[in-house]
């Protein structure tokens, strides 16, 4: 983690693909999932058809999972996380 927030600050060079955002956030969704307590819930609502995006996977993955970790700590008493992504 300090190596991508160093990659940030010093501006070092990415390796933008594109990626099948579906795919991505669902994988994510995933690994949130299996370190989230039962009483968190994660809710994934992805629009039909959603555009692939030109992003560097690993920096993608890590702000999302950041984004996920957060919120599960956010929720001590459980809750629900949902991750929604539209055209």
């Amino acid at each position: 983690m300090t190596e991508h927030l160093l990659a940030f600050s010093r501006d070092l060079p990415t390796r933008p693909e594109v990626i099948d955002t579906s795919k991505a956030l669902r994988d994510v969704a995933d690994l949130l999932g299996r370190s989230f307590p039962s009483g968190i819930r994660i809710i994934l609502r992805l629009e039909d058809g959603l555009w692939p995006i030109r992003v560097d996977a690993a920096q993608f993955e890590l702000a999302l999972l950041n984004v996920g970790l957060n919120a599960r700590d956010a929720m001590p008493d459980g809750g629900v996380l949902e991750i929604e992504a539209r055209n």
